[in-house]
């Protein structure tokens, strides 16, 4: 008997068409493997160039590490210990390597805290001065009385902390064409009134600043920018956040006491970076519906603003309807 296989005529007409798709799939699968392989050749060629790049990262963060400050005090002796400068702690908050949760609190003899002297620094009645071993850790804070600088440098330390200087980082800029840089911040300045302008206003302005601070060697001078541009530096850090203030405030005060920005311009930075935090003002210059904003040593007010090149408190609280009574003032 004679076999035959008998196709039907629909499945003959569907080999063509099944062809077709193993064609398909077969030529899929090959232009799959070609780009699989060459997307891992691309990979590889990228990890080979990215390579360098983050070698490069590395050598940055050694040299960082070699470079930060807690390594300047290798020449210590075992057991030595060196009390910080005001630049020194700074410096350390700004590296974030400021901890002092594991030294211990003694007096300024290097003795144990009597109960006196653990009652009178829980208030924070008591000044602060860190010192460091070999390796650079702060290893013991000594307390003594306590000054007025005291509580501007306790606001650098948490205010700079918070890192939000780290928001406005320098770019290139002219360094030649400072004054007219400066003249076109403060015309945008001027513009900060509208709320909604306000942030972006005052973040390009703080770039600025830390720009000139970092790449054309800290404020320029009087002679450089004259009057008219000191002012409007100091009224752009005025302008900036807190954080940012705190950590520009040391260039501030060096301008000031080589006589560029004026001390009492300086005054006022540092009344409101007090107030800012809590703490009384010195100055005076922090005025509220009620009077005064709480002052620091009101007895001798009027001579500290003296050194500032102000006038007396009473002359400037007659400019506001009000009077000064030191007696009240004490009582704060």
């Amino acid at each position: 008997m004679n076999y035959q296989m008998i196709i039907p005529i629909k499945a003959i007409k569907l080999y063509p068409v099944l062809a077709v798709l193993i064609i398909v799939i077969f030529s899929c699968n090959n232009a799959k493997s070609s780009s699989t392989s060459a997307t891992v050749k691309k990979t590889n060629e990228q990890v080979k160039a990215e390579a360098p790049a983050k070698k490069s990262s590395n050598a940055t963060k050694a040299n960082s590490n070699k470079n930060s400050i807690v390594n300047s005090f290798s020449n210590l002796g075992e057991g030595e210990v060196k009390k910080l400068t005001d630049k020194e702690i700074l410096q350390y908050v700004k590296e974030g390597k400021f901890v002092t949760m594991y030294a211990k609190y003694k007096n300024q003899k290097g003795e144990k805290l009597t109960k006196e002297e653990s009652s009178l620094l829980n208030q924070n009645k008591l000044g602060l001065d860190y010192y460091v071993d070999k390796t650079g850790k702060i290893v013991e804070v000594r307390v003594r009385p306590k000054v007025l600088e005291d509580n501007l440098m306790q606001v650098q330390i948490s205010e700079i902390s918070t890192n939000s200087w780290k928001k406005y980082q320098p770019t290139d800029i002219d360094c030649d064409n400072l004054p007219a840089l400066l003249k076109e911040a403060s015309l945008q300045d001027q513009k900060r009134d509208d709320y909604a302008l306000r942030k972006g206003i005052d973040s390009t302005n703080a770039v600025l600043l830390a720009s000139i601070v970092e790449n054309c060697g800290g404020i320029p001078s009087k002679e450089q920018i004259g009057v008219t541009g000191l002012n409007t530096i100091w009224l752009l850090f005025q302008h900036g956040d807190s954080g940012f203030r705190s950590y520009y405030y040391t260039s501030v005060k060096e301008s000031a006491e080589r006589g560029d920005i004026e001390m009492s311009k300086l005054a006022l930075m540092q009344d409101r970076m007090l107030v800012g935090m809590q703490f009384k003002q010195w100055y005076g210059s922090q005025v509220v519906t009620s009077g005064l904003y709480p002052l620091d040593d009101p007895e001798n007010v009027n001579e500290r603003r003296k050194k500032m090149g102000m006038e007396s408190i009473e002359d400037f609280l007659k400019k506001y309807n009000k009077t000064f009574d030191v007696e009240k003032e004490k009582l704060k």
